[in-house]
């Protein structure tokens, strides 16, 4: 399983999300419209999307920032800053 790190030029930057190993892809190796931050899955030759796990860590990324935004607006409020 990889994350989509970046796209650099007709690359696509994958890191393995077992080791945090580094892959370079060719951009034509994806059939779909990829994005930084999509999960992907590497099956039967094929690199393909993984749209469950995307979303769910997209959800747990956008809940933690909003946590994280209501600590520090508290604690500005607290400061008066």
């Amino acid at each position: 399983m990889y994350t989509v790190d970046r796209i650099e030029n007709d690359y696509v930057v994958l890191e393995n999300r077992n080791n945090l190993d580094m892959i370079d892809v060719k951009i034509t190796e994806f059939n779909y419209d990829v994005s930084e931050g999509d999960i992907v899955l590497y099956k039967d030759g094929k690199y393909i999307k993984d749209e469950e796990e995307t979303k769910r860590i997209e959800s747990n990324i956008r809940s933690r920032f909003n946590k994280l935004k209501k600590y520090v607006e508290l604690n500005l409020h607290i400061l008066d800053v």
